[in-house]
């Protein structure tokens, strides 16, 4: 597998090209072929650090190694090229232009105020807060959409259109969780678990606003501030009886949701409750013994269901090239650079305001949808409000809701 990668990185280094895939891919789902005889232009940033990764001679410089901050950016990569052969079986024609923002000669700033920049028609950006703030302002002075695929986070920015959060805020993550519980488990109490902490208070605030701007029958929901450990004791005596509980661990400590959701684990063998984590949760091993039997959910924009067959094509390709799983990043270049190009096909330059309208999907929905300054009453953003919840026992997924 490294060795591919390694490959993969070299590569990179000697110019972009599309990628053919093996013909036996099937999709369902999308759109039949077309024809097209103009070209879109798509901009994509990514930290793929070739900087860091080779030397003035081109030499790697970490030998059979494969450095863990490499992945996201290299991940989200691969999936690009997997879109772009995808998108070329459909007859779309383009220009895609890769751009690492690890680059010490070509940063972001300097890509942007090239002259020829001005001709992309959409950017794509895995990004963090400073670079999604550079761009997005960017993309408003020009009037480019820019579509923000990993980081959960307004970065900051304001009165701008031309932005696209994909990966939903925590805002969005907890209104979703809301508003699930009110659909599938209305009548259950429910036990928002914390400890004390600034993130902690804020998941709270957040929990109290959208109880209060609910338009149907607010949750019986309590909070309970424990010690970090989270310790069976502190927890017991608020989950008694034979009602269903449901509990919320309302931090975005992974190490703390870990013991939290251990000593509900215990509860649960006699008394019955659900946990409910935070987007965090995504990271989490729950299949561990101290987990066994506890019912857990969390809340994701990005399913990757393997009861999805494009998810499930997709993965038997990349096991049969690269000897392992497809990954999240994976699929996320697959499904955004596919989703944007597609609707930027349809829409043509009418794309910043049919941002929402796209209908070419491979793995899951997308609910994009302006984010309202509550001031001013005018857009701040684009956001993805689409989020599914992942049902998992015994680290296993037992189901995918809406």
């Amino acid at each position: 597998m490294k060795n591919i990668i390694l490959l993969v990185l070299a590569f990179i280094c000697t110019g972009i090209t599309a990628q053919s895939q093996d013909d036996s891919l099937k999709l369902k789902n999308v759109s039949p072929e077309i024809i097209d005889d103009g070209k879109m232009h798509i901009a994509v940033f990514t930290p793929l650090y070739l900087d860091s990764a080779y030397d003035a001679q081109m030499n790697y410089r970490y030998g059979n190694q494969m450095p863990r901050f490499i992945n996201p950016g290299l991940e989200f990569y691969e999936g690009i090229l997997y879109a772009v052969d995808s998108l070329e079986r459909k007859g779309l024609q383009f220009d895609l232009h890769i751009y690492d923002t690890r680059s010490a000669n070509a940063g972001i700033q300097n890509v942007i105020n090239h002259p020829d920049f001005i001709k992309m028609d959409i950017i794509l950006g895995h990004v963090n807060a400073n670079e999604a703030r550079i761009i997005a302002n960017f993309a408003k002075e020009k009037e480019i959409p820019f579509v923000n695929v990993n980081f959960p986070n307004d970065a900051g920015v304001k009165n701008n259109p031309y932005y696209i959060i994909l990966n939903s805020t925590i805002k969005t993550q907890l209104a979703g969780l809301y508003r699930y519980l009110q659909k599938y488990h209305a009548l259950s109490p429910v036990t928002v678990v914390r400890k004390k902490g600034s993130q902690e208070d804020a998941v709270a605030k957040m929990f109290t606003d959208i109880a209060a701007g609910t338009r149907s029958v607010p949750l019986n929901l309590k909070f309970l501030t424990v010690g970090n450990d989270a310790e069976l004791a502190e927890l017991q005596k608020h989950f008694k009886g034979d009602e269903n509980h449901i509990a919320i661990i309302g931090s975005l400590d992974v190490n703390f949701a870990k013991k939290a959701a251990a000593s509900l684990a215990l509860i649960n063998q006699e008394h019955p409750v659900k946990v409910f984590g935070m987007p965090t949760f995504e990271v989490i091993d729950f299949s561990g013994p101290e987990y066994k039997n506890l019912d857990i959910f969390y809340g994701t924009p990005f399913p990757n269901s393997d009861s999805n067959e494009n998810v499930k094509a997709y993965d038997e390709l990349f096991k049969k090239e690269y000897y392992a799983r497809t990954s999240d990043m994976v699929y996320r270049g697959i499904e955004s650079v596919f989703y944007f190009a597609s609707l930027l096909h349809k829409t043509g330059e009418n794309i910043a305001s049919s941002i929402g309208e796209g209908t070419d999907v491979l793995f899951s929905q997308f609910d994009i949808q302006p984010v309202l300054n509550p001031q001013t009453m005018q857009i701040d953003y684009y956001e993805n409000k689409r989020i599914y919840f992942i049902q998992k026992k015994d680290g296993q997924v037992v189901s995918v809701k809406y």
